[in-house]
């Protein structure tokens, strides 16, 4: 386990989709990447996820706070909150839609620690 590589390619991650930087998070991840949210959806492929990513996803204008971390053989563990705005067909809801959330996010990564293989996403609302 490299906790360096691990840790970067989490920050390479919440910067990504803060950022908005799609090539960041392409780069972060394998090809077979899946990524899914608790009894929501789910995306297998780099091209499926990334396509989540530009056109589907529900939030925008994220800023993601990054909390604890636990490292393990097996996955690393992220905590923390985040707030935004929601989207609706396409377009933001405005300050009508902002958002604060609670995270906790699995990430299992490939052999060697170079990119991330699996996120597992656990949020909730906070209003």
């Amino acid at each position: 386990m490299d906790v360096r590589k691990r840790n970067q390619l989490i920050d390479n991650y919440f910067n990504g989709l803060d950022q908005t930087e799609y090539p960041i998070l392409r780069s972060s991840f394998t090809d077979s990447i899946h990524y899914r949210y608790t009894h929501e959806e789910e995306y297998r492929g780099i091209d499926e996820v990334m396509d989540y990513f530009e056109n589907k996803r529900r939030t925008a204008n994220t800023t993601h706070h990054l909390g604890r971390r636990i490292h393990g053989e097996e996955a690393s563990t992220c905590e923390g909150t985040v707030e935004g705005e929601l989207v609706h067909d396409g377009h933001v809801r405005g300050t009508q839609g902002n958002f604060r959330g609670a995270y906790c996010n699995v990430f299992e990564f490939d052999e060697g620690d170079s990119a991330i293989a699996t996120i597992t996403i656990y949020r909730r609302f906070i209003e």
